[in-house]
């Protein structure tokens, strides 16, 4: 798993649908289908929520600062702050 390849298959899907952004449960269930990161059934979204603390998805925010909930924009709208 590289985060270039969930960058591409979270920027393909928000394209493809015409959304402006997802959130994180959201965007683990189009990665656990396309094989890209397992998603946890009881808590749906976490694997993707631990990359995003990570700075895995540099572009990816959280609208009410730390705690709060992260919003996946497409990488070319780049970071919100």
């Amino acid at each position: 798993m590289s985060n270039i390849s969930i960058i591409k298959c979270l920027d393909d899907y928000i394209t493809k649908n015409g959304f402006k952004e997802i959130n994180p449960v959201q965007a683990n269930e189009i990665l656990a289908k396309a094989g890209l990161l397992k998603d946890r059934p009881d808590r749906p979204g976490a694997p993707l929520r631990a990359l995003l603390r990570k700075g895995m998805i540099p572009h990816a925010f959280q609208s009410g600062g730390k705690g709060t909930g992260w919003t996946i924009p497409h990488s070319s709208k780049g970071k919100r702050s």
